[in-house]
């Protein structure tokens, strides 16, 4: 009886643990509502230390960052929306902008977010130039923290973009942590990382591109989804992905037609605001004649180019360099370039090259065949496509393949007739414009690029505009410019996708425009956390 007595004492005591036990973990951070702990795994590469200053300036390592630090405002599917900021106001002639912070957001080590952190970070990318940062911030007077909770800019003139590419793009650092920090590129201890943001960085790798995100758990807009998400390289992203390794990735086109059919799995398509262009040397004859260039544009039949070089994973370039996807900024009504041999024949015979050899290749008034060099990169098959295609119009090319380096810098230092070149930066605010007129690699002027004056003055003026259908109006007539002129031909534009496992997290979308100065990304912090 006494034996009997001891095993329902035991069986009492042990429901009891096991019942408190189950409170405490469905009470506990990171695990309320009773759910399990969820590990979200993405396949990824490496790209740098993810702190403000050490992440690799490319749209993916800024994006790794953002998940650890705020900006004053971000983006939702619909547009801008305060972040940091419950409300920001700015004056009519649009040179100050005041942000007013929310109450109670604390950086991830319990120190409370205030606006002297805010005048801080704009103070020390003044002091401490950024690779990203510093192309738009230059523009900003002088930053005051009003009160605790209210910062001020004063502007040197109105800027268009500076709520997106400045207050929606910049992360506020935390002035106890990084104002004694002499060299920030140098800065990678635990405590570079520590943000506002929804998730604590728990480790970096670089040798295995490895990074361990941690949920925050007080994190001021809402819970965080998932406890822990991970990203990390795996040898064969579709593999890992079918087997169960990683619970997302970013698919290519050919990977999307795997998956189609594939059972719990969803993928989303986005525009990755990427562009194929051929590029003339305008310095030099006959690419400085814009008859020679719309030549070439009818001599190419780019539905046909995109369905060869990429499988249909992007859409057709236009000739007013703006992507559709873009929205309000595109401008449908610019002038086109159809495929059209026989218009382009006509224009090269009206161009004095009438005679054509018996190989097809058409001769110069003097006597010299047609022919050019092309610059292209080693990755993709548009330079042959290219070639086949003007040699169909009687224009020979020969094909130079080179790394990325070398071909950037013989584009910049005019060493060149004709290249193709891809680069992202066409998402977001149209700014992004002025790149035609830039060179790749250097700060300095490139006469072989666009430098038409009437345009150079609205791509000047597009930024001090305030209202914005004026200055919509200035962005669709540099689209006609460069339609008429066709200073460059883009290609294609390429296509973003991503596969996931709703089971694991849904409710992924991609930003219209792109986020902070328009990165390409399914990687929106909103899709991680529940709103209050």
């Amino acid at each position: 009886m006494r034996h009997r007595r001891l095993l329902l004492g035991l069986a009492v005591f042990f429901v009891a643990a096991i019942g408190l036990l189950l409170y405490h973990l469905s009470s506990s951070p990171g695990l309320g509502g009773g759910r399990q702990a969820a590990t979200l795994k993405i396949a990824s590469e490496d790209y740098g230390f993810p702190s403000p200053y050490t992440f690799y300036p490319r749209g993916p390592g800024y994006l790794r960052m953002s998940l650890l630090f705020d900006t004053l405002v971000w983006k939702d599917a619909q547009g801008v929306i305060p972040w940091l900021c419950e409300r920001y106001e700015v004056s009519p002639d649009g040179r100050e902008w005041s942000f007013f912070l929310r109450a109670g957001v604390k950086w991830q080590d319990g120190r409370p977010l205030t606006a002297a952190d805010v005048k801080f970070t704009f103070d020390y990318i003044r002091s401490h130039p950024h690779a990203w940062f510093s192309r738009e911030t230059g523009v900003i007077k002088s930053v005051e923290a009003v009160s605790p909770r209210q910062v001020k800019f004063t502007l040197k003139s109105a800027y268009a973009p500076f709520l997106t590419n400045i207050a929606g793009t910049v992360p506020v650092l935390p002035q106890h942590i990084w104002r004694d920090v002499a060299d920030p590129m140098k800065f990678t201890a635990d405590a570079a990382a520590v943000g506002s943001g929804p998730f604590k960085l728990a480790k970096y790798d670089k040798a295995t591109s490895l990074y361990i995100y941690e949920a925050n758990p007080g994190y001021f807009r809402g819970r965080v989804k998932i406890d822990r998400l991970i990203f990390s390289r795996p040898g064969q992203p579709l593999l890992a992905f079918k087997n169960g390794e990683v619970d997302a990735f970013n698919p290519d086109v050919d990977q999307v037609a795997v998956l189609k059919n594939a059972k719990d799995v969803k993928i989303i398509e986005g525009s990755g605001f990427w562009v194929c262009r051929l590029m003339f040397n305008l310095s030099q004859a006959p690419f400085d004649r814009p008859e020679f260039r719309r030549a070439v544009a009818h001599a190419l039949n780019l539905p046909e180019l995109v369905a060869r070089a990429t499988h249909n994973g992007a859409i057709p370039g236009n000739p007013g360099y703006v992507p559709p996807e873009l929205g309000e900024w595109y401008n449908p009504r610019v002038a086109a370039y159809p495929f059209d041999p026989r218009r382009a024949g006509d224009l090269l015979a009206g161009l004095g090259y009438s005679v054509i050899g018996p190989d097809g290749i058409r001769s110069t008034p003097g006597g010299e065949r047609l022919s050019f060099d092309l610059l292209t990169l080693p990755q993709g098959h548009e330079g042959e496509i290219v070639k086949s295609m003007l040699a169909a119009a009687g224009i020979e090319v020969r094909v130079t393949a080179l790394e990325k380096a070398t071909h950037d810098q013989l584009i910049d230092s005019g060493q060149y007739q004709l290249a193709v070149n891809g680069h992202g930066g066409l998402g977001g605010d149209p700014v992004f414009l002025m790149q035609l007129t830039r060179p790749l690699t250097t700060a300095g002027t490139n006469t072989t690029l666009y430098a038409n004056p009437e345009y150079l003055r609205l791509a000047r003026l597009q930024t001090k505009l305030t209202d914005r259908g004026a200055r919509r109006a200035a962005v669709f007539a540099m689209q006609e410019m460069l339609a008429d002129d066709l200073p460059t031909i883009p290609l294609y534009y390429r296509k973003m996708y991503f596969a996931y496992r709703p089971g694991k997290l849904d409710g992924w979308f991609y930003t219209p425009g792109g986020i902070a100065l328009g990165i390409p990304t399914e990687l929106n912090k909103l899709v991680f956390i529940e709103s209050r």
